[in-house]
């Protein structure tokens, strides 16, 4: 995944879907040393996703570097609370999305 200026913004490493209507409605990523993450996690709403242009491109996170830089980290052992609506609602709203 790289971020609008072309840079690396981490591994996507997986992916959250909304169980009542089967969207997708976050990615989880492992961001790199680029955005002050050093591997952490975080959820990206996948409506700040840009697919890429051809198969074997990369996809485009639309969130400027120091958004992604200040994103809530997510612990991997508790990824179920991203399935808790105030939590979807929060990150949503720290991304500047509607919920």
């Amino acid at each position: 995944m790289i971020d609008p200026q072309g840079r690396d913004a981490g591994q996507i490493q997986g992916i959250i879907v909304d169980t009542g209507n089967g969207a997708v409605d976050f990615v989880v990523v492992a961001g790199n040393n680029n955005f002050n993450l050093n591997g952490e996690l975080i959820a990206v709403p996948w409506a700040a996703l840009v697919s890429p242009m051809t198969t074997d491109g990369p996809i485009t996170v639309k969130v400027a570097a120091d958004k992604l830089a200040q994103a809530p980290r997510i612990n991997a052992n508790r990824l179920n609370a991203l399935e808790q609506p105030p939590t979807r609602a929060d990150l949503y709203g720290f991304y500047g999305y509607p919920y």
